[in-house]
């Protein structure tokens, strides 16, 4: 079993980014030996139509380095 950790810091600097307009929406995940232990979603997906993000939303990556790191 995967203890389970404090991870507010990662909420809370997803949250001051959408307060400073730097993203407009977020999924943030962390995964440990395959296991999700924490999840989170902040924001919108498309501002103009007022939807907020999902957990299942689908991203364009400019690279592939960035799901590695």
């Amino acid at each position: 079993m995967i203890k389970k950790t404090d991870f507010s810091a990662i909420k809370a600097h997803s949250e001051e980014r959408i307060r400073n307009k730097i993203l407009v929406g977020c999924v943030t995940e962390v995964n440990i030996n395959g296991e999700t232990v924490w999840s989170s979603v902040h924001g919108m997906a498309d501002i103009s139509e007022q939807k907020k993000m999902s957990r299942d939303a689908i991203f364009r990556l400019a690279s592939m380095s960035k799901p590695i790191t």
